[in-house]
């Protein structure tokens, strides 16, 4: 389901193996963000604000953003899912996020009818910046990546595809202990576009 500002714009995508689109709310502040109330099944854990709004980022400029732990209310409320876990266990109402980490990518793929047998359905990921944030006793955080200027902008030919995400992996503490720290993804689309 795509995100929209409340004007039929296209905001972003949701991972649809990890999240999915409760409702849009379309909210932007003075700063023109857009921004995103993440939530682990009912349990709201952030909000997260996107500098610049899009999902367009220009070559050469910065693409920021802050998480606030505090105030996880408001925004395009996205719901996520551990792979395999249920969001109503016991203990859910404790959930905190530990860490953080961001990632900016290029996903590459070629259309299954131009490829080679042992390359269909491939998409090479590329990780072109990164941060990782200990998140446990922090009200918000920030990150920014600066789009190189010489970077190739997004697109598709029809027979190659170009695509940018940012790509949020949380660490989550919820009082149960199962070995392994549980982690959830969520993916937000870019569209990167040649400086003017």
């Amino acid at each position: 389901m795509d995100l929209d500002d409340g004007h039929g714009t296209p905001l972003a995508k949701g991972s649809r193996q990890n999240a999915d689109v409760l409702s849009p709310l379309g909210s932007m502040s003075a700063v023109r963000c857009a921004t995103y109330a993440i939530r682990f099944g009912d349990v709201p854990l952030m909000r997260i604000s996107v500098v610049p709004p899009g999902p367009t980022a220009v070559c050469g400029t910065p693409l920021e953003g802050t998480l606030d732990f505090e105030a996880a209310l408001g925004g395009d409320i996205v719901s996520l899912a551990a792979a395999g876990g249920s969001t109503h266990a016991a203990g859910m109402h404790n959930v905190r996020v530990t860490a953080v980490a961001i990632s900016l990518d290029t996903l590459e793929s070629v259309a299954p009818e131009a490829c080679t047998r042992g390359a269909q359905g491939r998409v090479v990921r590329r990780v072109r910046d990164e941060m990782w944030e200990a998140t446990g006793d922090t009200a918000r955080c920030t990150f920014a990546f600066h789009m190189p200027q010489d970077a190739t902008p997004s697109f598709d030919n029809g027979v190659v595809r170009l695509a940018w995400q940012l790509e949020f992996v949380f660490t989550l503490d919820h009082g149960v202990r199962t070995g392994q720290p549980q982690q959830l993804k969520w993916s937000l689309p870019l569209t990167v576009v040649p400086c003017n």
